[in-house]
């Protein structure tokens, strides 16, 4: 690949305008030269986002609610069913689940975390929702990774806490979607221990990759890349969302990023986008269509 043509994987941009209307949630670009097809992400953990053709979505029970089912073969077909319908209506990723642990009751987005209040039943329903999802060959994304509990001041918050209140109360689901074998995860607006979560070495590379095992990639939540486009690669984040990179002069990015750290980001994603068959060939796109699950 060229410069420019990795610089495609590691950044594109979000979300894609129709009629003055935001359609897909984002998308990477096609690299006609290599055949590889565009990759649609769409939102989210409670359902497939729609905001044109209102009516054509399934319209689910609150993430919440299935968390309080204890019902993990029920949260399973939920899965199943939903990734059916990102994939029929041609997304390539859905943007979920979420599972961030409710430790603030006014979060306005709690209803779509799955783990509720406790850690153990996120972790014991995460697996069957990835799997449920994944089966239909769609890419699952757990998310926000990590700590980000409220939105209230989201993007500037730091989340303070110690390394045993991260692994015990925090970390479980996002463990416990590791190994059900999702693919893809996604940093969050808020800073941890002061550091921005896609800027977080400790989380990202060393927690979540070293230990944890995760062997996807990780991209920004949209617009969460501050400052310094070269601060976030090297720290384990792969993909910004956003278009930062887009910004910047092929000579101002390779001052920040140096070949190693973007040949590895590109390796991941495309690890993953091969691995899901995503690169096979183009999912049509359905955006409109009804899909009875």
């Amino acid at each position: 690949m060229t410069f420019e043509e990795k610089a495609t994987i590691v950044s594109h941009n979000a979300w894609v305008n129709q009629f003055g209307l935001f359609t897909w949630t984002g998308q990477t670009n096609e690299i006609e030269r290599l055949k590889v097809p565009k990759v649609r992400y769409q939102d989210g953990p409670q359902g497939f986002r729609s905001n044109i053709h209102k009516g054509t979505t399934t319209a689910w029970a609150s993430v919440l609610a299935y968390g309080s089912s204890w019902d993990s073969e029920l949260v399973g077909e939920w899965g199943k069913h939903m990734g059916k319908e990102f994939k029929m209506k041609g997304a390539g990723v859905q943007l979920g689940p979420g599972m961030n642990v409710m430790r603030v009751g006014e979060n306005g987005r709690d209803f779509e975390y799955i783990s509720g209040e406790d850690p153990f039943l996120g972790a014991e329903l995460v697996g069957p929702l990835v799997n449920g999802i994944q089966s239909n060959g769609v890419m699952a994304n757990m998310k926000h990774y990590v700590n980000n509990n409220q939105e209230t001041h989201r993007s500037s918050s730091s989340s303070n806490l110690d390394e045993r209140t991260q692994y015990e109360m925090y970390y479980p689901p996002f463990l416990a979607a590791i190994q059900a074998g999702v693919g893809s995860a996604m940093c969050s607006y808020n800073k941890v221990n002061h550091i921005p979560s896609c800027a977080n070495n400790k989380t990202l590379n060393r927690d979540l990759r070293d230990i944890m095992g995760f062997d996807g990639f990780v991209m920004s939540d949209w617009g969460a890349i501050y400052g310094n486009v070269g601060e976030y690669l090297p720290s384990g984040c792969d993909q910004e969302q956003g278009s930062i990179v887009s910004k910047y002069t092929k000579a101002e990015i390779k001052r920040y990023i140096n070949d190693e750290q973007l040949d590895k980001a590109v390796n991941r994603i495309v690890k993953s986008f091969i691995k899901f068959g995503l690169y096979e060939e183009e999912l049509p796109d359905n955006f409109s269509a009804n899909v009875t699950s």
